[in-house]
């Protein structure tokens, strides 16, 4: 008797520490997301050294420009080519993990696209997309860096693309005629 009300104490202890470390796990998860798009974005424009947008006169249309030379046939956010003079000012790399052309894995759940969308509308801003996410995974990261889930204002927006997956998009605002 003693045994089986052991064994249902150890249960219930497994349990309740299983259910505790996958929350933590979750959180650890977001936390890295966050901080890698903070990064990220620093890459782009920190406003000091180091920064793509110190080195050079527009924004990249392609996150793999943070770390790989980029060419004359690369393009800046607006769609045009570099210009020669302008492709030998890059002194990068300015992020210290390769950027695949395919996607960024950043953590389970979260690859984000190696296109960068830049956005007429005023304000204008740079945005990365991650497709492909749980709108409990899209919560998550919404709070921990905007600090509330509405997922329609901030720097974390949402745009569902099915019951329960959708597109995230991390919003890095830019100086006036960057882009």
């Amino acid at each position: 008797m003693v045994a089986v009300v052991l064994m249902a104490v150890f249960a219930i202890l497994a349990t309740i520490i299983t259910m505790s470390l996958s929350g933590d796990n979750d959180q650890e998860r977001i936390e890295k997301v966050a901080d890698e798009l903070h990064r990220i974005s620093s890459a782009m424009d920190s406003g000091g050294a180091g920064s793509f947008m110190n080195d050079m006169p527009r924004y990249p249309k392609n996150l793999s420009a943070l770390t790989h030379r980029i060419a004359a046939t690369d393009l800046q956010c607006t769609g045009n080519k570099y210009a020669g003079g302008d492709v030998a000012k890059w002194k990068g790399p300015y992020y210290p993990v390769p950027i695949d052309p395919a996607g960024h894995y950043l953590a389970p759940g979260f690859v984000v696209s190696n296109t960068i969308i830049y956005t007429t509308t005023k304000p204008q801003d740079l945005r990365l997309q991650i497709p492909n996410v749980s709108l409990s995974d899209a919560n998550l990261l919404d709070i921990e860096v905007d600090g509330v889930s509405d997922l329609a204002n901030g720097i974390v927006t949402y745009s569902s693309t099915g019951p329960s997956i959708g597109t995230v998009f991390y919003r890095a605002a830019i100086p006036a005629n960057s882009c």
